[in-house]
């Protein structure tokens, strides 16, 4: 027949080895030194192994009590999860965020980190994908929340910033003088047209190619006149909910 060790034993057993004496220990778990060396003891006599060696008046753990405390550390990480999650209760969830990756470094984190503050009984699930393919995934159900990069709000979406597009280039960089001018862009970004519409509108000869680089024309330096034909236009950050 198994035998059921003590949670309490392995977490003064624990204590112990962090702390380097029962009698820090015994502080630091609000218990009296007899106490701490009672759960030890029981310990050493469940599993028939001696766990510590006293050392002056500190004590340190053999060679069995180091593997048992290997274990312990594992088994009462397991154990306070599952206390936690039952003292939620049914408000316990989760929210499944999207957010394209071009967004995940700016305040994506901290925002998240407030609401944990808030709600520490909800999980964020942070999930990045491009705007177009969140807005599906969010009329799908798949996602309870997204925050996308786009030239005009959709239904049911709250504009959370207005940022100016702007084009950028290397310092000293030669590449907006060439005609026609090199234009990479991504399949569906919101932006694509906007840069093209004012490159058309400045009457500048230009030809593109998909590629994975939709990003610069919302902030940077200035460089030629490039930037004049495309500094009015704006990006806008949205949030939407179901």
């Amino acid at each position: 027949m198994r035998r059921n060790l003590d949670i309490a034993a392995l977490r003064a057993l624990v204590t112990v080895a962090e702390m380097g004496g029962i009698t820090r220990a015994a502080a630091q778990l609000n218990l009296t030194q007899s106490a701490v060396s009672l759960q030890i003891k029981r310990l050493e006599e469940a599993l028939d192994q001696c766990l510590i060696d006293r050392v002056g008046r500190g004590v340190a753990l053999t060679v069995a009590g180091e593997r048992l405390v290997g274990y312990a550390r594992r088994l009462l990480a397991t154990n306070d999860e599952i206390v936690d999650s039952m003292a939620a209760g049914a408000e316990a969830g989760e929210l499944r965020l999207g957010v394209p990756p071009d967004l995940l470094h700016l305040k994506v984190p901290r925002g998240i980190r407030d609401f944990r503050a808030e709600h520490p009984d909800i999980r964020v699930l942070l999930q990045p994908d491009g705007s177009p393919a969140l807005r599906e995934r969010l009329a799908s159900g798949a996602l309870d929340l997204i925050v996308t990069t786009e030239a005009e709000p959709g239904p049911g979406a709250e504009t959370l910033a207005v940022l100016p597009l702007v084009w950028i280039g290397a310092p000293e960089g030669r590449a907006w003088r060439r005609r026609p001018l090199p234009l990479a862009a991504v399949l569906g970004c919101s932006f694509t047209p906007i840069a093209i519409g004012a490159l058309t509108g400045a009457r500048m000869v230009h030809r593109g190619r998909n590629d994975q680089a939709c990003r610069g024309w919302r902030r940077g330096r200035r460089h030629g006149h490039s930037h004049d034909a495309a500094r009015h236009d704006s990006g806008r950050l949205r949030g939407h909910r179901p």
